[in-house]
């Protein structure tokens, strides 16, 4: 494989509008410039000018004791009677506000264009959100980047900002009913991480800031076509990160495994489309996104639940992973159990082949996983299950039926004496 130095880099577009990239300090006390004025929204700290020549119409207002906006800038007088003005530096309340997308508003579904600076990318294997179409975008800040590992969760530097949209088909299976349902931002500060959803309006004209966990009610269509509800949950600020854990590396999609889209590691075609299934991570590191540790010597990828060229095992270990081992890892530090659901684990080290259940089975003779024998396998039952004892956790109302089958292919493939008994 060639090379990747810095001559062969090409030219990288620094997203200037998003808002996300500016607020990469946490919450912190306000600083001297700010106290006049507590308490304002200064994380950053700020200075906040005092202003000497108001807008025009300024003096007319009654009380500026509250604040008024003008022109993107908040205008309060102070108790000494001065006028000062500063940035309001809260979370946007609309989606359109975020700098995310150039338009929010009469996009046809599938349509949405991000800001320059700010990249589509794309996975192997989705998790399941109840039959959600989900798209990825990824902004890094100037040219920071990103600390590659090829089995390992990446690094990402301060600034880093993961965009997650999500669209549902009112009527399965006929794409052109797409909706807009939410649209999830995840981005590093200095020292910790961060999450937010926005829910689309009815009219999908703009998506508002969720600031408390929704359940929302989807008018699906059924194979009659009777409209029927579907829940849908929507996630706040601190759903986002427990799932979003750092054991998993935070950013779930963004590992080599999920975006090695090449089933030729070593093709040197970087010039085609980003999504042609042999460029996607080379073309990423020729615009300089990740530091020199870049390598796809020995490089592995997901199998999509439906590709029949890998093996059941393959497919159902990389299912597993994507959609459990964010908790079922030994590196979680609010784990229940010693499951270890990452796909690299060698099978018996999983701990559920022939392992007695921690917390019960409604099977009088279950094992997490029954070798040969999935309807005697405690797992089957968390994955069909719509009671509070399904996995995962949250997130998801519905069964996922391809993914089922295919954990019960794995299951039955397996010997009996697998992992001993």
């Amino acid at each position: 494989m060639k090379s990747l130095n810095q001559k062969n880099f090409l030219p990288r577009k620094i997203p200037t509008m998003l808002w996300f990239l500016f607020l990469i300090v946490p919450q912190q006390s306000f600083s001297e410039d700010a106290e006049v004025v507590h308490p304002l929204p200064n994380p950053h700290g700020f200075k906040v000018d005092v202003v000497k020549n108001p807008p025009e119409g300024m003096m007319s207002l009654q009380s500026l004791e509250k604040g008024a906006e003008i022109d993107g800038w908040i205008y309060k007088r102070t108790a000494d009677g001065k006028i000062v003005k500063y940035k309001d530096n809260s979370i946007p309340k609309l989606l359109s506000k975020t700098g995310i997308f150039v338009n929010t508003k009469d996009i046809p579904v599938g349509k949405l264009q991000p800001e320059p600076g700010i990249i589509e990318y794309k996975i192997n294997l989705p998790s399941w959100s109840d039959n959600a179409v989900k798209r990825q975008w990824m902004a890094i800040a100037g040219q920071k980047t990103i600390h590659y590992s090829l089995d390992k969760p990446w690094e990402f530097p301060v600034g880093s900002t993961f965009i997650q949209h999500f669209e549902i088909e009112t009527r399965p299976g006929d794409h052109s009913t797409l909706r807009k349902v939410e649209t999830r931002v995840l981005w590093r500060m200095q020292g910790e991480w961060m999450g937010v959803t926005y829910m689309w309006r009815e009219d999908e004209s703009d998506a508002e800031l969720v600031t408390e966990q929704i359940i929302a009610d989807l008018g699906i269509y059924d194979a009659k076509g009777v409209l029927q509800s579907q829940k849908y949950l929507l996630h706040d600020s601190y759903d986002c990160l427990a799932c979003h854990t750092e054991p998993a590396g935070t950013v779930l999609s963004m590992n080599t495994r999920q975006m090695s889209l090449s089933e030729d590691p070593n093709s040197e075609n970087f010039f085609t489309q980003l999504f042609d299934t042999n460029n996607q991570l080379k073309k990423l590191a020729k615009q300089n996104y990740f530091d020199s540790s870049f390598t796809l010597s020995g490089a592995e990828a997901f199998p999509s639940i439906t590709n029949n060229e890998a093996t059941v095992e393959k497919r159902a270990r990389a299912y597993l992973d994507v959609n459990c081992s964010n908790c079922h890892n030994p590196d979680y530090e609010y784990r229940r159990t010693d499951i270890d659901l990452r796909y690299a684990t060698d099978l018996c080290a999983m701990k559920i082949v022939n392992a007695e259940p921690k917390f019960g089975s409604t099977s009088a003779n279950g094992k997490i996983v029954t070798p040969g024998n999935p309807n005697e396998s405690v797992l089957m039952e968390r994955m069909l299950s719509t009671t509070d004892s399904r996995m995962p956790k949250t997130g998801s109302y519905l069964v996922d039926n391809m993914g089922v089958e295919l954990i019960k292919k794995w299951i039955s493939s397996l010997s009996t004496e697998t992992c001993g008994r």
